[in-house]
């Protein structure tokens, strides 16, 4: 197939019975942000990430729970500070999430992308640089390597409280 001189061709299709990355990516932008909106509400405490916890460096993700909890609570400031390209991925899963259930549900078309193999090494070359500069920002945000830098709580403990005070 020619992918033309742009190097991509775009393809409009009907959503077909089955489900695919669409609805997937519905269902998990949905199941996500309704658990992060639950936990809000509740004010379930998150004892955090077992990696930081284990090695007290940040992983590659981290700050992505507390951006989406920002989110969820109108907070984008806050949500872009935690983790910038974690709120970028959340929006880009809440538009998959409404075109997918219209496409399901209105019958709208669905894209179909497709990209020559040197547009696709850049795109991953480009997605590679983007979660480096996130990580350079997450780790001058918390900064394990600085003495000030108290370990974190002991996460089952914090639970143990929560619930406890829940309970009561």
């Amino acid at each position: 197939m020619s992918q033309g001189e742009k190097g991509y061709i775009v393809e409009w299709y009907k959503a077909p019975p089955h489900w695919e990355g669409w609805d997937y990516a519905a269902l998990g932008a949905g199941v996500w942000g309704v658990g992060a909106t639950a936990l809000l509400y509740w004010g379930i405490p998150l004892w955090g990430c077992s990696f930081r916890w284990l090695t007290g460096w940040p992983c590659l993700t981290c700050g992505l729970t507390r951006a989406t909890l920002s989110l969820a609570g109108g907070h984008w400031g806050q949500a872009l500070h935690y983790s910038p390209l974690g709120v970028f991925v959340e929006l880009v899963l809440l538009g998959l999430a409404l075109w997918g259930a219209l496409s399901r549900i209105g019958g709208w078309k669905r894209p179909r992308l497709r990209l020559s193999s040197r547009l696709k090494r850049w795109c991953w070359g480009l997605g590679v640089v983007l979660v480096l500069l996130n990580y350079a920002q997450v780790l001058s945000y918390h900064r394990p390597w600085a003495p000030e830098a108290a370990a974190p709580p002991a996460p089952m403990a914090e639970l143990a409280v929560w619930l406890f005070r829940w309970l009561s």
